[in-house]
């Protein structure tokens, strides 16, 4: 997304994203699950804020999703 950005992302459904050099100290909290068998994953939903993602790549390394817009990869 932005050069030094991170999400984290945990087992109880919540994520934290730090937005890294594109704006200073941003943070923003919310709330993922997987739907669609796994094939997708939506952030905040039942909010304003609700977003689907295809997931593109999901491993121990690796986390890509997309939109009809762009596509997202973080890599440890």
């Amino acid at each position: 997304l932005y050069q030094g950005s991170t999400f984290t992302f945990s087992a109880n459904g919540s994520y934290n994203g730090e937005f890294g050099d594109f704006v200073d100290n941003l943070e923003y909290d919310g709330t993922w699950e997987f739907t669609s068998n796994e094939t997708k994953i939506t952030f905040d939903k039942g909010t304003d804020e609700e977003q689907t993602y295809d997931i593109v790549t999901l491993n121990s390394t690796t986390f890509s999703f997309k939109n009809s817009d762009f596509t997202l990869t973080y890599s440890k």
